[in-house]
């Protein structure tokens, strides 16, 4: 990965000393996550060891989607949203676990 340029969108701390970072990016196709299959906006900052790392979940198709984002101490909420002939979707809400 060459140059990759991000601005924060929110941040929390998910456990003592690590930050979930929901982010948006300049990354391309080419940068998706392998494993995950999407391009991963968002990361882990863990400030004891110095590291940040990409999260380990995905939203499947709706990766891109996401219009909402809430820290609910143990777990953080992610909406999503899409649209079809311009009408709006039925779509999930996500719960993640933070420690992910």
């Amino acid at each position: 990965m060459n140059s990759v340029q991000l601005a924060i969108n929110t941040m929390w701390e998910t456990t003592r000393n690590c930050f979930m970072l929901v982010c948006i990016s300049n990354k391309t196709e080419n940068e998706k996550n392998k494993d995950l299959g999407v391009i991963q906006n968002n990361f882990i900052c863990d400030t004891k060891t110095g590291t940040i790392r990409e999260a380990k979940f995905s939203f499947g198709g709706l990766h891109e989607l996401i219009i909402d984002q809430t820290n609910l101490g143990p777990v953080c909420m992610f909406r999503s949203f899409d649209f079809k002939d311009g009408k709006a979707l039925t779509t999930p809400v996500y719960y993640v676990d933070n420690e992910t």
